[in-house]
């Protein structure tokens, strides 16, 4: 779990970049990392994750010019991501992960573990990168919608591919895999196609009936977050989003930060609404249909 929350925080750094630099169609990899001020190029040991930040107390050390405290956030929120993935699969309940305690987790202590217990094991390895990379996904298209109030194709098709490839490659949103099968395999996959055809068509009819409801960038958002936790967890990542979305408005008009015309980015709350769906959407489901059936 360290260790994830640590390689969090570099790939926070690096999303720092891809934030700053994606809407102005600039590279991400040319020029190397640099003040905006001086112009003066960050080396390396200046460049550590959250550390750099709160030592340099968020200021250039060459100029003085102060940073945004976005880079420290980012850097920080990732790292909980990545290690809130780790969580998930070792330390939540059999139902939902493997249903090991905190301690055998930070102390890799297994007492007879179950054989995809251990980080080696390919399935688990490829539900962490799947849990990653959507956590990636979602924190830099979160920070550019509420920056610039724009949810780019160049962040969000990328995201909807990766997520069709590993919707065949890893189609499992949970483990214990032992009663998955092949019927249950194609199953999963049926469920990464719906979720990305009724999630993007959701949001398209919204569009289509209220103009100014939707723009096209939460469209392919919400199909790229169907595409990663299929079609079963889409139900309540949405609502979730949509609730939150709406307390969220209406608490920032009572407080006179905006009104009923303001423009309040939603690529946020999909995303907020996507995470509940991936870690907790399938249980959602399964407590509904089960008292639906009762």
């Amino acid at each position: 779990m360290i260790i994830a929350f640590v390689i969090g925080t570099v790939i926070g750094s690096l999303s720092n970049v891809i934030i700053h630099r994606i809407v102005f169609y600039k590279s991400i990899w040319s020029p190397p990392s640099h003040c905006a001020s001086c112009g003066t190029e960050i080396p390396g040991y200046l460049n550590i994750p959250l550390v750099s930040y709160l030592a340099l107390r968020g200021k250039c050390r060459f100029c003085g010019a102060k940073f945004s405290s976005r880079y420290f956030w980012v850097e920080l929120i990732s790292g909980l991501l990545y290690a809130l993935v780790i969580v998930w699969i070792y330390t939540l309940p059999p139902r939902q992960g493997l249903g090991l305690g905190w301690m055998e987790v930070l102390t890799y202590n297994f007492d007879s573990p179950p054989p995809l217990a251990f980080p080696t094991h390919p399935a688990t390895m490829l539900l962490m990168l799947k849990g990653f990379i959507f956590s990636s996904f979602l924190l830099i298209l979160t920070m550019v919608d509420l920056e610039h109030k724009l949810l780019p194709d160049r962040i969000t098709i990328p995201g909807i591919i990766i997520a069709l490839i590993l919707g065949f490659v890893a189609p499992w949103n949970r483990l214990p895999l032992e009663s998955l099968g092949t019927h249950g395999v194609w199953d999963a996959y049926a469920q990464t196609i719906l979720g990305l055809l009724v999630g993007g068509g959701i949001l398209y009819l919204i569009a289509v009936i209220v103009p100014a409801g939707m723009g096209g960038g939460d469209i392919k958002l919400m199909a790229m977050i169907g595409a990663f936790i299929g079609i079963k967890a889409l139900g309540p990542a949405m609502f979730s989003g949509f609730v939150i979305g709406g307390v969220i408005a209406v608490l920032l008009m009572l407080l006179g930060k905006a009104k009923r015309k303001s423009m309040i980015p939603f690529g946020p709350f999909l995303a907020l609404g996507g995470l509940i769906g991936f870690y907790w959407g399938g249980e959602i489901f399964t407590i509904y249909a089960r008292h639906i059936t009762s």
